[in-house]
């Protein structure tokens, strides 16, 4: 059965990105499959809870033409 196409289709080829308690990829979609909570909970002198990144100290604000101030 052959499909008839619009013009409009797009084709995804690849995914990044960085997620809570997550590696990679992989481990975040099944953490999401299998509705694990990714948030972490914070002292009462910040913000309640939240997704944390690990290894932030690896960033390059440089890549994307941004400050380590602007991501604090």
């Amino acid at each position: 059965m052959t499909q008839a196409t619009t013009g409009l289709e797009v084709a995804i080829i690849g995914i990044s990105g960085r997620f809570p308690q997550s590696k990679d990829i992989e481990s975040f979609w099944s953490h999401l499959i299998n509705g694990r909570e990714l948030t972490s909970t914070f002292p009462e002198t910040k913000t309640t809870a939240g997704g944390i990144l690990e290894d932030v100290d690896l960033f390059d604000a440089s890549f994307l033409a941004s400050t380590p101030e602007k991501q604090k």
